[in-house]
């Protein structure tokens, strides 16, 4: 058991206002999978928390996968032919889709239709795009300006990338513990001015890495965060097996500053210790948080991390909608209106508040073994509670007698009884330094775990 108060587990607000500056300062990089964009964001990561970067060469074979090469976009321009008026100009980082080819040349309003995109849902934003293994381009519209051009009418078209060799890039950042079992958390970079749809993710593992040195100087785990362009860079990380081969767990989040309850994906396997600390973590304070079988919610870098061959037990933490709403996963989703102004930085604290509790199931998860016979004499060890002023504690405590009439682990205990997991385990402990019990470290498996 790691000594931690629960007091820890509320936001530090310093830190998390330090993440949401690191977010602001790289949000409007035009950060694609390789490439000027996300080299600059990953740059400004590694002068504040001094990570470790992990670099794969363009052309380098990634498993079934290959590091295209580098890119920028230098400018656009969309003329009238017949006024020179500009109808488009690289104002916005999703203008032009990212790993988008150059083009140079005259194209009819009909032809340049072929090749432009419009949010439908919300028609004066722009819409993201990307191009990464397609020898294309495109660029983003808004409604109105889709509407402006006509079919029969001449643009002139003067779109300026380039593709150059270069690498894909890996942060990783890792906090040693006692075990060299890991728990690492995965969030990608690769999303040009999108704050919920993964920088949120990046912003998350940038204030755990701080809250953990903090509260957690000698954790039990060790842990491990990753910032990675998304699905090939984890695939990039996952090509050497000795990478992920003490690997616990894994834990993907982003679109966690919305207004919508949290949304657990389990991991591949219900039973796996990930989904229950997950659960246990929000048992009792978070009557709200939904949970969703695997590939059921967003689909993301967890499914690399549990794909064939690595299959590393993986989960994701989101506010994501659920299929069966039609905004899912959320109304401004890959649009230019997804920004930290729109979002609810409320609901990004309490989201990780929630990962914070998950951290300290984690750490303080453990078997219980009962050390007495019959009903302990509460007060005779000064544990008793009024039932006429804490009827909530003393049903609790009455019930735990029946809960380890053998071994049993906390985080079980917690899920049967429907209690907080912070207030059993501090109960847990009054009863252990009376020796009414005795505990002992949960035994670490990697895959699926039962009693």
């Amino acid at each position: 058991m790691t000594s931690v108060k629960s007091e820890a587990l509320d936001i530090h607000e310093g830190r998390f206002l330090e993440a949401v500056n690191f977010a602001r300062n790289i949000f409007g990089l035009h950060k694609s999978i390789t490439g000027k964009g996300i080299d600059e964001a990953f740059q400004q990561l590694k002068a504040h928390t001094n990570c470790d970067l992990l670099e794969f060469p363009t052309g380098a074979e990634i498993l079934d996968w290959r590091v295209p090469e580098s890119w920028v976009c230098d400018s656009l321009e969309v003329l009238d032919c017949e006024t020179s008026e500009v109808i488009v100009c690289l104002d916005h980082p999703l203008r032009v889709a990212s790993h988008s080819n150059a083009f140079s040349g005259e194209l009819t309003g009909l032809e340049l239709k072929m090749h432009c995109s419009v949010a439908n849902n919300l028609p004066t934003s722009i819409k993201h795009q990307y191009v990464y293994y397609d020898d294309s381009w495109r660029i983003s519209l808004t409604q109105d300006e889709w509407n402006s051009l006509e079919d029969e009418k001449k643009y002139a078209v003067e779109l300026k990338t380039r593709h150059y060799p270069g690498s894909l890039k890996v942060a990783e950042i890792i906090i040693p513990g006692a075990q060299t079992q890991e728990v690492t958390f995965l969030s990608h970079m690769c999303h040009p001015a999108q704050f919920n749809d993964g920088l949120v993710g990046v912003l998350v593992n940038f204030y755990l890495c701080g809250w953990l040195r903090e509260f957690y100087p000698k954790p039990s785990y060790t842990y491990k965060f990753l910032f990675m362009p998304e699905t090939i860079g984890s695939h990039a990380y996952c090509s050497d097996s000795k990478r992920f081969e003490n690997m616990h767990m894994a834990i993907f989040t982003e679109m966690l500053a919305l207004g919508t309850p949290l949304h657990i994906q389990m991991s591949e396997h219900p039973e796996s210790y990930v989904t229950r600390a997950l659960k246990a973590a929000a048992e009792g304070v978070i009557p709200s948080a939904r949970f969703t079988e695997f590939l059921g919610v967003i689909r993301n870098d967890e499914k690399v991390f549990g794909a064939p061959g690595i299959d590393v037990p993986s989960a994701s933490i989101t506010r994501a909608s659920g299929r069966e709403n039609a905004d899912h996963p959320y109304r401004r989703y890959h649009t230019s209106e997804d920004t930290i102004e729109n979002s609810d930085l409320g609901a990004l604290r309490e989201a990780i508040k929630y990962i914070q509790r998950f951290i300290y199931v984690l750490e303080n998860d453990l078997y219980v073994k009962r050390n007495f016979i019959g009903i302990p004499m509460l007060s005779r060890h000064g544990l008793f509670f009024n039932p006429s002023e804490h009827r909530e504690k003393y049903n609790l405590q009455e019930k735990l007698v029946w809960q380890i009439k053998n071994d049993k682990l906390l985080s079980e205990i917690c899920l049967d009884l429907e209690c907080d997991f912070v207030e059993l385990n501090e109960l847990i402990a009054a009863w252990e330094s009376k020796n009414l019990i005795s505990s002992k470290p949960r035994e670490i498996e990697k895959y699926i775990e039962t009693n």
